[in-house]
């Protein structure tokens, strides 16, 4: 905005309130004061879930624009937005999911008992979690002690570790898929390390440098690809 016409719009303000466009915007002027006046934006709602992001994009009424952006930012966030509108070039947020997964701790020994119930609550059903559970059920925390006797003198012998109630070879690599995205889509299953200390304590460690993130977008992508397949009201872009 120039000198001269910014002097104008003072001027005209001083005689009573009006509006007044410039480049595109529109501003109240007030009292030898200007403030701009912008289009309300809407307010994105927050939830949990990817279903219910698809169920407000089927909404038959209401406000809508005419294409729908879906952004699956990360593994728990996902955003409804549009193509930027305005002089502005912002976009409308209409929602915004973030998973509630419970997680399972992994990278740290827990003992035995506790990573059994953290195990079976919060890990998705896979072969590898039947395999893991399996094997973590029979181990024990041994103390023998031997002692020889001849009669002049004694020898001990002591024994203290970790051992199996039946043999089994530690499963390593194990495939698991713990609860890390949205609970209404496919855990992706990634490799763990599975390690076993005296107490007895048991520990799972990641072995993919994070890469089951990736595949978690991909998962959520696809769900909601194929929960839209039928949606034809408007364009639908996903971008992941």
């Amino acid at each position: 905005m120039n000198k001269e016409l910014a002097q104008y719009i003072v001027e005209m303000a001083q005689e009573a309130p009006k509006t007044v466009e410039v480049g595109g915007r529109t501003y109240l002027a007030n009292r030898g004061g200007l403030k701009e006046i912008k289009d309300g934006r809407v307010s994105a709602l927050r939830t949990n879930t990817i279903d219910s992001i698809v169920q407000y994009i089927k909404i038959p009424t209401g406000p809508a624009p005419e294409e729908w952006i879906v952004h699956v930012q990360s593994h728990n966030t996902v955003v409804l937005t549009t193509h930027p509108t305005g002089v502005d070039m912002e976009r409308d947020v209409f929602m915004i999911a973030e998973a509630n997964a419970p997680g399972f701790p992994t990278d740290k020994f827990l003992e035995s008992e506790t990573f059994m119930i953290s195990a079976m609550a919060r890990l998705y059903e896979s072969a590898g979690k039947r395999l893991l559970l399996d094997f973590v059920g029979d181990i024990q925390d041994i103390e023998e002690q031997r002692v020889r006797d001849n009669g002049t003198g004694q020898t001990i012998t002591a024994k203290s570790g970790i051992a199996s109630v039946a043999d089994k070879e530690v499963p390593n690599p194990v495939e698991l898929a713990p609860f890390r995205t949205f609970c209404d889509v496919s855990q992706p299953i990634s490799p763990f390390i599975l390690r076993v200390r005296k107490g007895p304590e048991v520990g799972i460690f990641e072995a993919d440098g994070g890469a089951w993130k990736t595949d978690a977008i991909r998962i959520i992508a696809d769900h909601i690809r194929t929960a839209l397949s039928d949606y034809t009201d408007r364009p639908v872009h996903i971008i992941a």
